[in-house]
């Protein structure tokens, strides 16, 4: 599972997203997210007292997505449609109230706790969202994203 594991984030252009290399700061961290603004093509954020506004792609570089990762993810996924991509990793008919526990794979289902613990945190990481499962989408079919606009969001 490590190998494939490994071979997903590559090919998706994660390759250095999930390193980190040192401790970081509290409160730097708290800065950044009470001042985060989502602008019409990026982000504006505080740190030290200072604003600054970073593109969509800068952003996504700076955090470490491969710079071939588009950052529009739907426009990357067009050929995505929820309802059978959930048919075909689930084997359920009806995309209502999707559970992680319901992906047949059981890396892509690894993969998915590991979207809703790092990229969208929240306590019930068992349900499947629609951005999770178009994030899922692009990783089976090998399409480099970053979604920053939807970890933004």
């Amino acid at each position: 599972m490590d190998t494939e594991f490994a071979s997903v984030w590559k090919a998706v252009g994660w390759s250095s997203f999930a390193e980190i290399s040192g401790m970081g700061s509290w409160n730097l961290t708290i800065q950044f997210l009470c001042t985060l603004v989502e602008t019409d093509n990026g982000v504006s954020f505080r740190f030290f007292g200072s604003e600054f506004v970073m593109s969509w792609r800068d952003l996504s570089i700076v955090l470490s997505f491969h710079h071939k990762c588009t950052t529009d993810v739907e426009q990357a996924t067009r050929g995505y449609h929820k309802e059978s991509f959930w048919h075909s990793i689930s084997r359920l008919n009806t995309y209502s109230q999707p559970r992680c526990n319901d992906i047949q794979h059981p890396t892509l289902r690894l993969m998915h706790k590991w979207l809703a613990l790092t990229c969208f945190p929240r306590e019930d990481v068992r349900t499947v969202r629609v951005d999770e499962l178009r994030i899922l989408y692009a990783m089976v079919n090998k399409i480099k994203i970053a979604p920053v606009q939807e970890m933004v969001r």
